[in-house]
């Protein structure tokens, strides 16, 4: 069956996504999905966000961890 993401979000306001919705990717096959981060606010060291993605697939969402390590 083939994949349909449904969305694609942030926790936050600091991390933009790029993300066509409409987009449905065959099986066996991938897709890229570029985001963003502002780090200006973010405090030295690592840092952790979590961008979660629904879709046709079990569970209807999956959360995919970013780590971040800032050195000012």
């Amino acid at each position: 069956m083939p994949l349909k993401i449904e969305s694609i979000k942030s926790q936050c306001d600091c991390t933009a996504i790029n993300f066509d919705s409409s987009k449905i990717i065959p099986v066996n096959h991938s897709m890229v999905v570029q985001y963003s981060i502002k780090t200006e606010a973010m405090n030295n060291g690592y840092n952790h966000r979590t961008i979660n993605v629904a879709g046709n697939f079990y569970p209807f969402f999956k959360n995919v961890p970013i780590v971040i390590y800032i050195a000012k």
